[in-house]
């Protein structure tokens, strides 16, 4: 898989509206540090996917991968927060976890997908056949 830039991802394409659409659903919350956490959290998803592939080392990019999906479970919950109290609708707060949900299986399809590069075949075994003495 090679990509000339980051912006091409199809996960960092979703997480960035996921950005956007957290910061539309949220801006008549009137609860700053529950609207700040989400879009810190949103934000903070679609960096590590840029900076994580910036780094040009897939190893990196792994661990950056792993940071986000991390990330998209401190969304997940606090969108239940969020929704708690009444910040948002349950169906707000349905359509954002149904999309941070598909980041984070787009996020470990892509780890996956990178460990099996880094992977690659299977060392050759030799046998060495033991002499009769």
């Amino acid at each position: 898989m090679s990509y000339p830039q980051f912006e091409d991802l199809k996960v960092w394409q979703k997480a960035r509206e996921l950005t956007v659409a957290t910061a539309t659903v949220l801006v008549s919350c009137v609860d700053d540090r529950i609207r700040d956490q989400l879009q810190r959290d949103s934000l903070t998803i679609l960096n590590n996917i840029a900076k994580g592939y910036e780094r040009k080392g897939s190893h990196e990019f792994d661990r950056f991968l792993y940071i986000a999906r991390g990330y998209c479970g401190e969304y997940k919950s606090t969108l239940y927060v969020a929704e708690d109290l009444r910040c948002i609708s349950v169906e707000q707060r349905t359509a954002l976890y149904e999309t941070c949900t598909d980041i984070a299986k787009m996020l470990s399809g892509l780890i996956k997908h990178l460990k099996e590069d880094h992977a690659g075949p299977a060392p050759e075994v030799k046998v060495v056949e033991a002499s009769a003495a």
